[in-house]
């Protein structure tokens, strides 16, 4: 994946984008170049510095995605579904006319079930 950023050429930081830019180690990155481009148009108010970008430079930057698995979603979807579990148990003990604690409780669980059995 393409990126762009502002690169100040004297010093190596990069634009942090908007009216007033500071240079950064880090810096905004723009997905599109057109981006780029309008960011320096509104820059010719007389908000920011004229001279701000004089020793700048558009680079582009090739981004590669490096995949490392860190967890499955099911694992964190069965946490929350615990956590409402527990929380809307918690509400019926509180409140125990209450209709509306026991068919969320029943949806929840049917969820749970629903994401459990597909695998």
């Amino acid at each position: 994946m393409k990126v762009f950023k502002i690169r100040n050429q004297k010093t190596g930081l990069f634009s942090t984008g908007g009216l007033l830019p500071n240079w950064t180690h880090q810096g905004k990155v723009w997905q599109r170049i057109n981006h780029v481009h309008s960011h320096i148009c509104q820059l010719t108010t007389d908000y920011t510095p004229a001279d701000i970008y004089k020793d700048a430079e558009i680079v582009e930057a090739e981004i590669t995605e490096i995949l490392i698995p860190i967890g499955e979603p099911k694992e964190y979807l069965n946490k929350k579904y615990d956590e409402a579990i527990i929380r809307y148990n918690k509400l019926m003990e509180e409140r125990p006319n209450d209709t509306f604690y026991p068919r969320q409780l029943e949806r929840v669980r049917e969820r749970k079930a629903l994401l459990n059995e597909l695998s």
